[in-house]
């Protein structure tokens, strides 16, 4: 694992919940569905630029497509930089500005769960994700977290957190 240093908001919101010292950051992998869209946009731009109609819907079909890809590019740096910190008190999921704080002591159940996707009732993939169910820490709600694929070590991180919290990985039913 890296030792890349969690940004400025993690470490503070790790010090204000007292998770302890930070031991290992789990990486996470950009999405294949929005990388697929974008290079068909890509594609479809490049057709727009070498065949045309050059004219004004063109040309705004050409600068919507850079604008999406440029969109998306900077989401994916943003989330790829984040990543999923584990504290000796708990962890914390960085995805861009979005933050999911997690105390071990909070995590009231992990469910495990597999999306099939099909076209055209063909199956053509399959994903897991889990469910890790916690209270809040502010205001003692509950509320779902979901792990799912875009952690290549996405087993070796629901496993720690159920260790860690001393709740089972349950079958999602």
């Amino acid at each position: 694992m890296s030792n890349h240093t969690p940004s400025k908001a993690v470490l503070e919101k790790a010090r204000e919940l007292d998770l302890g010292p930070l031991e290992r950051r789990m990486r996470r992998r950009p999405g294949m569905p929005g990388a697929f869209i974008c290079v068909v946009l890509a594609i479809v731009g490049m057709n727009f630029v070498v065949n045309g109609p050059y004219n004004g819907f063109g040309y705004s079909v050409m600068g919507l497509i850079a604008l999406i890809i440029v969109w998306w590019t900077y989401v994916w740096i943003r989330r790829v930089g984040g990543g999923l910190y584990i504290f000796r008190g708990g962890c914390i999921d960085a995805a861009g500005l979005r933050l999911i704080v997690v105390r071990w002591s909070d995590v009231l159940s992990i469910k495990t769960g597999e999306t099939m996707y099909a076209v055209n009732s063909l199956p053509v993939g399959s994903s897991f994700k889990y469910a890790v169910e916690y209270r809040v820490p502010h205001n003692g709600n509950t509320a779902v977290w979901e792990l799912n694929t875009t952690y290549p070590d996405l087993v070796d991180a629901t496993t720690l957190i159920s260790r860690r919290s001393g709740v089972t990985i349950t079958a999602n039913s």
